[in-house]
């Protein structure tokens, strides 16, 4: 069995919102999102930070006390919320987990907007994260 990074798996490429050299829970990096539960409202889970993010999902991290079911919304500002799958769960410390979320059923269009929206935080990094959209987008229109 080899052992192969997550990105040679994935559909989409992702961006890194944080320096990968710094331990995850010391990092102060990302984007400010809320978990919601899905029922006949949204109920806030918790709240959580983006790590990485891409066209297909989000790496995030979320207090480990706070039960995260497998569906959830991802509230990305007050007029974004994406439909979420919990693929994996990887604790980080005693007080972080790490989740994957994909969000590769989403239109293209709310996924192109959450996008921006992560641009925004990204200040240090917007050029590439904006030339990182236009790779995306080409490449899902090469695919149609």
């Amino acid at each position: 069995m080899t052992d192969k990074h997550p990105d040679q798996e994935r559909k989409f490429k992702r961006w890194y919102l944080s320096d990968s050299s710094i331990p995850a829970e010391n990092q102060s990096d990302g984007v400010p999102v809320r978990l919601l539960r899905s029922l006949l409202f949204d109920w806030v889970i918790c709240n959580a930070v983006i790590k990485d993010v891409g066209l297909g999902g989000a790496g995030a991290l979320v207090p480990s006390d706070k039960e995260v079911p497998e569906w959830i919304r991802v509230q990305v500002s007050n007029t974004l919320r994406m439909r979420a799958r919990v693929v994996h769960r990887h604790k980080v410390s005693e007080k972080l987990l790490f989740l994957g979320l994909d969000w590769s059923q989403e239109t293209e269009r709310k996924r192109s907007e959450m996008l921006n929206i992560v641009a925004k935080y990204d200040h240090a990094n917007v050029q590439g994260l904006q030339r990182h959209l236009i790779q995306q987008r080409e490449a899902i229109n090469a695919q149609k």
